[in-house]
């Protein structure tokens, strides 16, 4: 039986990522996430695409629509966003054994605003997090020596 979960790694390497930003970039990811699954399902007929629908559908059915999420820490404290193109790269690759399907994105900020003295500068296209969703299981194929962000 599925056990859907929404795991959500955010960058630690950038001084201005504060934790209110950290929450803000994983909120982004649920939302994504909900935003990808509906919008390939509805373009992708196909059979994983509506497995995938069904288990977004019980994750948000879940405790009246609080559906488990899981912060973790990344693993590296520099260059981040490698790390995430690598995990991303992981989820694709052929040696896993997912019993249900997979989904995993990077966030990018279209425009993360960092403060400089009296200075806001937009700096376009930022990597801020990434996100995986899927049965716990296969996710932990992928994610199972990260540890919980505290």
């Amino acid at each position: 039986m599925r056990n859907a979960r929404l795991y959500v790694i955010p960058r630690t390497d950038m001084a201005s990522m504060t934790p209110g930003r950290a929450i803000a970039q994983a909120t982004h990811a649920a939302t994504k996430m909900m935003f990808d699954v509906k919008h390939q399902a509805k373009h992708y007929n196909d059979e994983y695409h509506l497995e995938l629908k069904e288990m977004l559908s019980d994750y948000l059915d879940e405790a009246n629509g609080f559906g488990t999420t899981i912060v973790l820490k990344p693993k590296t404290e520099f260059d981040q966003e490698t790390e995430f193109n690598q995990l991303l790269d992981m989820v694709s690759n052929d040696e896993y054994d997912y019993a249900y399907p997979l989904m995993a994105n990077v966030i990018v900020d279209p425009e993360y605003a960092v403060t400089d003295g009296d200075h806001v500068h937009m700096v376009p296209d930022v990597v801020t997090c990434i996100y995986f969703f899927g049965d716990v299981d296969d996710v932990k194929q992928v994610l199972g020596s990260y540890e919980l962000y505290w």
